[in-house]
């Protein structure tokens, strides 16, 4: 099993949230590993065949994570959650060790968990591991419906357990 070191940024007033978040994705990387899960499709094998240890995840706001969803995604608009891999596309081979890296909004994440009836923790939750999902290869936009739910059941599967 992997060492797994995970890296926080965060406001200073959201540093607590984001150690104990850190230790919930260890949870959830460590859960999916043990399961045979840590990797969807060709990741597969880049997941099996290289060292990756590392995880980042960045806390922001609304108007940072707007930029980062217009750039990279063609929105412009915030959104909950973006995750940028560290195993393909032009990033594949920047840092070997790092799976990637995960943005979440916390403005968003508040105005969801009051719009889901859940705690904010209860959705950085769901949010940490939609990302870490993402990252590993699964998906729900631009795919067949079968693999959107597959991503989905994994999500609740994962969200149940760890």
């Amino acid at each position: 099993m992997r060492d797994w070191r995970i890296d926080i940024t965060a406001p200073l007033s959201s540093r607590h949230l984001g150690r104990k978040l850190a230790n919930y994705a260890k949870a959830v990387l460590v859960h999916l590993e043990l399961s045979g899960k840590l990797g969807r499709g060709k990741l597969v094998s880049r997941l099996k065949n290289r060292a990756i240890t590392g995880l980042s995840i960045v806390l922001t706001d609304d108007r940072k994570i707007r930029v980062l969803n217009r750039d990279y995604r063609r929105k412009d608009k915030p959104t909950d959650v973006l995750s940028f891999s560290m195993l393909e596309g032009e990033c594949g081979d920047v840092v070997p060790d790092s799976l990637g890296d995960l943005v979440i909004s916390l403005e968003t994440a508040r105005r969801q968990a009051r719009e889901y009836g859940v705690t904010l923790k209860a959705e950085l939750h769901r949010l940490v591991i939609h990302g870490i999902l993402h990252l590993c290869g699964y998906d729900h936009e631009g795919v067949s419906a079968a693999e959107a739910n597959r991503m989905r059941r994994m999500e609740r599967a994962v969200l149940e357990l760890v």
